[in-house]
């Protein structure tokens, strides 16, 4: 076991969520000065890491970087937009272990806004399954469209040579995006919400 991974895999874990230490410290009933030392490397960091993957139901083996790279899937570092379009690129990801409680997926991503509430809120992570030739789009349901403006996270609709782009939260009005623009499309199949 490589201390400084178990460390960086932590760390990773917070921006990933959007905590700080402190945040972290009332989860896992650590003081802040305490996994202060841990992730330094002045104290052993193990007992942190075992909290640390039962609070965000992770796996100690992908902490410790056991973990192949078959046992995980990329994590988009930027969110897709419950709201308008926001500028983003696929290419950022991070490793993160599979949940095995999801159906298949082939990436997570953070979702951000309020347009898509009740069923996606701010800060869910969502698990996507990639729309080709043996998965398409489910005219109606959650979908992730990257495109030339941006991710964003709508119920789609067949529109004319494009996609119509739904709100949940009807306060947002519906909106067309031309199919020429999207790089790619995602089925919502999960989430994750941490409360």
């Amino acid at each position: 076991m490589n201390k400084d991974e178990v460390s960086k895999n932590i760390k990773a874990l917070l921006t990933s969520r959007n905590l700080n230490q402190k945040g972290l410290a009332k989860m896992v009933g650590f003081s802040d000065s305490m996994i202060s030392e841990m992730l330094s490397g002045k104290k052993n960091v193990m007992p942190l890491a075992e909290k640390v993957a039962d609070v965000f139901d992770v796996s100690l083996d992908w902490l410790c970087g056991n973990v192949s790279e078959k046992d995980t899937r990329p994590r988009i570092l930027t969110y897709a937009c419950a709201g308008t379009l926001s500028e983003a690129i696929e290419e950022y990801s991070e490793p993160m272990p599979v949940i095995a409680q999801m159906p298949r997926y082939d990436f997570t991503i953070m979702v951000r806004g309020d347009s898509m509430e009740p069923e996606f809120r701010s800060g869910d992570e969502i698990a996507c399954l990639k729309v080709n030739e043996k998965a398409f789009v489910q005219w109606g349901k959650p979908h992730v469209l990257f495109t030339s403006q941006g991710i964003v996270v709508k119920r789609l609709y067949e529109g004319e040579n494009g996609f119509r782009c739904v709100s949940d939260n009807k306060q947002y009005p519906e909106f067309f995006v031309p199919g020429e623009d999207v790089y790619s499309v995602s089925l919502v199949v999960g989430l994750v919400r941490v409360f």
